[in-house]
Formats: C-alpha cells, structure tokens, sequence
C-alpha cells in the first residue's frame, strides 16, 4: 500500500472509531432527554427512530410507504414496527374500506420520543453545516462522490 493509501485508511479507521464514540453519546443524550420528558429510555436502532420522525409528519402511514420512504425492505420495516408496537410507540389503525390495510400511527410517547430525535437530528444538522462550509463546491463534490463509492463499496 503506498504512502497515501495508508493515509487514507488511517483516516477512514480514525473517522469509524469517532463516529462509534459519537454515537455512544448520542445515546446519552437521547436517554437523557427521554428521562427528562419521561419517555421510555432504551437503546432504539436509527430505523426505529427515523420511522417515529416519518409518523410524527406524516400522521397515518403503511408498511409499504415506510419501506419506500427508508429504503429498507418491509420485512425490517415489519421488524422494526413489531418492536415499537411492543413498547406501546405505535398503534395500527386498519382501514374502514380494507381490513387487510394496516396503517401506524404515533402513541403519544411515541409523539414525545419523535420528538426527541428530531431535536438530536437538527443539532447533527447544524454540527454538519458547519463542517460542509469549509469546503469549496469542487472539495464536496469529490467528497460526495467518495462516499457513493464507499457506500457501494460496503
């Protein structure tokens, strides 16, 4: 491996192990402020969250509009919702017209922990424009571009 190769990767193991520390303090966070507004405090996935963030905008929303709208299957939508349905997060509504369309709605702890990610994902927003200003349009594009081809990679 040459010499900027070896860079590189250096940075990429760097940039996984802060983001994995970073993460762990999130969670500190959410389970805090999950304290503070009585919420239940459990280690959610980023999907459970990211599918109270679409319920709490959307109000009613299905299955298949979930795995759309997440790009994930519907069977890890499926997984994810048996579990906020466990915890009471959630509800299914059926529709009056299809018995067999199952709609999700927010409960309002679930109301109260959407709220909470949404606060911690406007924070990381913010944390992320800063970190973008520094870079030119040329600088970001290239950025853009190694992170497909990372994605893809993976």
């Amino acid at each position: 491996m040459n010499s900027m190769h070896e860079k590189a990767f250096q940075a990429v193991e760097q940039l996984l192990l802060k983001r994995e520390d970073n993460i762990q303090r999130q969670q500190q966070l959410a389970e805090q402020m999950a304290a503070e507004m009585e919420a239940p405090a459990r280690k959610w996935t980023i999907t459970q969250l990211h599918l109270l963030s679409i319920l709490h905008i959307q109000g009613e929303v299905n299955n298949m509009n979930l795995a759309e709208q997440l790009r994930i299957s519907r069977p890890a939508v499926t997984k994810a919702t048996a579990i906020l349905l466990k915890h009471e997060l959630i509800r299914e509504v059926r529709s009056p017209h299809n018995l067999k369309e199952v709609y999700y709605t927010l409960t309002p702890t679930g109301e109260q922990l959407a709220t909470i990610h949404e606060r911690l994902h406007d924070r990381l927003l913010e944390q992320y424009e800063q970190l973008f200003s520094q870079f030119d349009e040329a600088e970001l594009s290239t950025i853009i571009r190694f992170l497909h081809t990372w994605t893809e990679y993976i």
